[in-house]
């Protein structure tokens, strides 16, 4: 008798190996062991880190734009990319976006597919100085999706008292510094139960979470159309990096085709451990 087995906890001693062993049970590990191993990152991260599981995830034109200098942003991306973008929802317990794609764009951030089984990830809203409309009609849905909204200590106590009726939870920030300090963010969504985040911006968001090197994988859907424009938006903005060696690198895991559109799943080119930056 023969065991295969693709890719082992190495944080933990393994009590079925042992087990096996020890009753003259040959057991094989390896098979498959990539694959094993994307199949459990999640968990696999969250024995080692005080942080989620961070995926980014972002749309744009062949000129990187997200939307023209007008804000028409619907839709850059075809039919198929976006079926795959609610698959990825529908795998992260968590969507993560910034308070002004909440007031622009109006997201419901749930998840639509029209096969298999799907669940709504839980809403995570930065909002440092908690602007976001009492009528903003994500507040309203009526699911099992908790909404998150992550802002600072001495926001509007009145509003947070209001929001919490309507079961918002409120994560408070302590850390004064402009922006909210994304590590501390992180950690109080993981102590309150978030393993994995799905980060959909925008661009002054991705930006902090690449420059913290706060992702684990990144998915960029690109799309056969040009935008133009200097002040439209870019799907990753913010301050930017001042030299090319100080710029994050990454590797392609996977570049595969969708329609009209071109997908590029990328990791960061070096280790993300505890010691260096928590991701």
């Amino acid at each position: 008798m023969r065991i295969e087995i693709s890719s082992l906890n190495a944080f933990t001693p393994n009590a079925f190996v042992r087990w096996a062993e020890e009753n003259k049970i040959e057991v094989h590990v390896g098979l498959l062991k990539k694959d094993g191993q994307k199949l459990n990152e999640v968990l696999y991260h969250s024995i080692t880190s005080d942080i989620p599981f961070i995926t980014l995830s972002f749309g744009m034109s062949l000129d990187g734009k997200i939307a023209t200098v007008t804000g028409d942003s619907k839709y850059i991306s075809g039919n198929e990319s976006r079926v795959f973008i609610h698959q990825l929802r529908n795998k992260h317990q968590a969507i993560l976006v910034g308070i002004n794609t909440v007031k622009v764009d109006h997201p419901s951030l749930t998840t639509r597919l029209d096969q298999g089984i799907s669940r709504n990830p839980d809403k995570i809203i930065l909002d440092s100085n908690l602007q976001i409309d009492e009528a903003e009609p994500l507040l309203y849905q009526n699911n099992l999706a908790r909404t998150i909204i992550v802002t600072r200590k001495e926001s509007n106590q009145a509003k947070k008292t209001r929001l919490k009726k309507l079961k918002v939870i409120i994560v408070e920030v302590e850390n004064p510094s402009t922006p909210m300090d994304l590590y501390e963010i992180l950690t109080k969504l993981k102590s309150i139960g978030i393993e994995s985040i799905l980060v959909e911006g925008g661009g002054t968001i991705h930006f902090s979470f690449i420059k913290s090197k706060y992702f684990n994988r990144l998915y960029s859907t690109i799309s056969p159309i040009i935008i133009g424009g200097q002040n439209a938006k870019t799907a990753v903005s913010g301050e930017g990096f001042l030299t090319l060696n100080n710029a994050v690198k990454l590797n392609f895991d996977h570049v595969f085709q969708l329609g009209q559109d071109y997908i590029f799943e990328a990791t960061q080119k070096f280790d993300n451990t505890k010691e260096n930056n928590h991701a």
